[in-house]
Parts: structure tokens; C-alpha cells; sequence
């Protein structure tokens, strides 16, 4: 029987679709970067890391993501003059 410890802190999955050219940056709870790249429109990346994850996401108008199944909506996280997301995710 597998223990289903709520306290237990678990690898979380973000799934990112790009829509348009769009550059990624995520670094895992330990600020160590986990994902860097320049992601071409059309393509998807899957990651997995320990939260709180922190995200910085170029041409962030062309960025879908989706974090442990739910979808999360950039657009309070962008900048309207560089359309850069910073933000975090527990």
C-alpha cells in the first residue's frame, strides 16, 4: 500500500504548448535552472520539478500552461510592454 502523506512535497508536472516562437526559463525550489530554451511554435515540452517552480516566459501571449492538469492564466503574470510572464507556481 502506497502512504498518501499530504505533507510529502511531490514533483509537479507543467505542461507548455507554444503557439509562437517563445523562450522558457524554470528553475526548481533550489533556484537551480531545470529548463532553458528556445521553444518553436507548434511544439509542446513536458517538465517535471520540485516546487515552488519560477518561470520566466518570453512572447508569453504564445504560451499555453497547464500545471498538474489545470490550466493557469498568464495574462495577470505578463507584461503588456515586453509580453515577459514572471511568476511562480507552488
Amino acid at each position: 500500500k502506497v502512504s498518501e502523506n499530504p505533507i510529502e512535497i511531490s514533483e509537479k508536472t507543467l505542461q507548455l504548448s507554444f503557439s509562437r516562437e517563445s523562450w522558457v526559463e524554470i528553475r526548481d525550489s533550489k533556484k537551480k535552472v531545470i529548463f532553458s530554451k528556445t521553444n518553436t511554435k507548434g511544439t509542446e515540452q513536458v517538465i517535471k520539478g520540485m516546487p515552488p517552480l519560477y518561470l520566466v516566459i518570453g512572447n508569453a501571449s504564445g504560451v499555453s500552461l497547464t500545471y498538474n492538469g489545470k490550466g493557469v492564466d498568464l495574462t495577470p503574470y505578463t507584461r503588456k510592454v515586453d509580453d515577459v510572464a514572471r511568476f511562480s507556481l507552488e
